[in-house]
């Protein structure tokens, strides 16, 4: 393999372990509001998770979540770990989540057969709910300082009635690294 070759498999590499074990990864609204034709859409859930216990096999952690616009519904979480893990519970629903009151919900892991030196233990968290769209549309027309630009906001808006008619849900996912 020539030098080339392999400098470039360590980048990818590199690259690779930073995406995959990084705490957190946001996709769903973060892609939406950066992909779709330049679009600015008010990010509307923040979410977190934290590590609340450790003992031998046993981890506690739990999930903040907060509204940043308007009302959320039909809020649904799940979670995802590697076999090595039994999660509990593995789903969880909330009716609503009310704009700027935190919510904290716990889950928790326990290891159910041996984890090798080498494995990492990643825990993933999938938020899916629909946001208030006109909490959302009514931001983007009053806020003149993040959203400056008429057409720009136009278009935004625009967007966001379309998805209002079909009632589409955003996603967000955090991922967290067990140490073991």
């Amino acid at each position: 393999m020539s030098f080339c070759s392999k400098s470039l498999t360590v980048l990818v590499f590199i690259l690779l372990t930073f995406f995959c074990v990084s705490n957190t990864v946001v996709f769903g609204e973060e892609l939406e509001k950066t992909v779709s034709q330049g679009l600015t859409i008010p990010e509307t859930m923040f979410m977190e998770i934290d590590l609340k216990e450790k003992s031998d096999t046993t981890y506690k952690l739990s999930v903040n979540l907060k509204s940043l616009v308007g009302q959320l519904s039909d809020v649904k979480l799940s979670f995802n770990v590697s076999e090595s893990y039994e999660i509990t519970p593995g789903t969880l629903e909330l009716s609503s989540l009310e704009e700027g009151k935190a919510k904290e919900v716990t889950f928790e892991l326990k290891r159910n057969k041996p984890v090798s030196a080498e494995e990492r233990v990643v825990v993933s968290v999938v938020a899916s709910y629909v946001p208030d769209y006109q909490s959302m549309i009514k931001t983007i027309s009053s806020d003149k300082v993040n959203y400056p630009d008429k057409q720009l906001s136009d278009s935004s808006i625009e967007y966001l009635q379309k998805k209002m008619k079909r009632t589409d849900s955003f996603s967000t996912a955090r991922r967290f690294l067990l140490s073991e």
